[in-house]
């Protein structure tokens, strides 16, 4: 191994890049900050990378699922659920699939600090084309789970004026 100029030892055939690494004092990741941006690409070489950890979360608790949904990220949401569902089956065994899909489900429930979920993120914001994704029966997302201040997904929508939100939280719940 040879010696830098700070005095430590490094290597550089036995370096090893961090994909998880977090860059600010807010402790986002490359996947967190790529999510949040919309840049598919980036999200796309990261997500190749089988180190990626999409359960990161950041200073506030938020995940890069959080930040698509939050963003209307959709194509971003969709990447992110897959490698989710990817991850889950590689972390448990054929016996444990119950286990797989509860663990599955509560990623995409997850909540940050504040309690806030990626639904009641896109319901907050009127992002129509995010709701529509969580709403999906095979996601089995929670409709009423509320954040710390007790607020709903449906009730942010309504008080933010996003009535195609509301219809469509109505339609399903």
């Amino acid at each position: 191994a040879s010696t830098s100029t700070s005095g430590t030892s490094a290597s550089a055939s036995s370096a090893v890049l961090d994909v998880n690494c977090c860059c600010t004092a807010a402790q986002v990741t490359p996947i967190i900050q790529a999510s949040t941006q919309g840049s598919t690409a980036m999200v796309e070489l990261l997500l190749s990378n089988p180190l990626v950890d999409v359960g990161a979360v950041d200073g506030d608790g938020n995940t890069a699922f959080h930040m698509a949904a939050s963003n209307n990220h959709v194509q971003i949401m969709r990447l992110l659920l897959v490698k989710m569902q990817m991850q889950m089956q590689h972390n448990t065994s054929s016996s444990a699939a119950n286990a797989s899909a509860a663990d599955y489900y509560n990623c995409i429930d997850q909540q940050n600090e504040d309690g806030c979920t990626a639904l009641y993120q896109a319901c907050k914001y009127g992002h129509l084309s995010a709701v529509q994704l969580l709403l999906q029966p095979q996601l089995n997302v929670h409709l009423d789970l509320p954040t710390h201040d007790g607020w709903s997904p449906c009730y942010i929508a309504s008080c933010n004026g996003h009535i195609e939100v509301v219809e469509v939280l109505l339609k399903r719940g």
